[in-house]
């Protein structure tokens, strides 16, 4: 633990006792012998220390004891520098999704008084509708 509250050493035995005896014998021991109560104990275990904790198990491990099948936080977010090789995914020009977006709210629009139902083979046109917004239908 970094501020040093308890040695490596010490933090090891209270870890042992949590684990075989339970967190009532690890405070006991945290307040008599140490003076800290268990929450800071826990919350100096949690953020300092090389101990991770099993919720399943109920108990404490050591981080470094324990092979990790994911990649680490610096694995992550590590940033490769990659010059030859340009990116796969196209990026869209400002003219291209606005373009895309015209054509959106212009079917949305149609589709307020146009409807195709394609399992009957019919379709539905609302004349009424085109007529109040200033279009003229003629049938062929």
């Amino acid at each position: 633990m970094n501020r040093n509250l308890l040695s490596d050493e010490q933090v090891a035995e209270i870890v042992s006792i949590i684990n075989t005896a339970g967190y009532i014998k690890a405070t006991d021991l945290l307040t008599s012998k140490y003076g800290i109560s268990y929450q800071t104990f826990k919350c100096q275990l949690r953020k300092e220390s090389k101990y991770g904790y099993n919720r399943t198990a109920k108990q404490y491990y050591l981080i470094d004891a324990i092979e990790k099948p994911f990649m680490s936080i610096e694995e992550l977010t590590y940033k490769r520098q990659i010059s030859s090789i340009e990116p796969i995914v196209k990026k869209t020009s400002a003219r291209e999704s606005l373009f895309n977006e015209l054509i959106q709210e212009r079917l949305l629009e149609y589709h307020k008084f146009i409807t195709f139902n394609r399992e009957e083979k019919y379709v539905v046109i609302n004349v009424a509708y085109l007529d109040d917004q200033g279009f003229k239908v003629e049938m062929h």
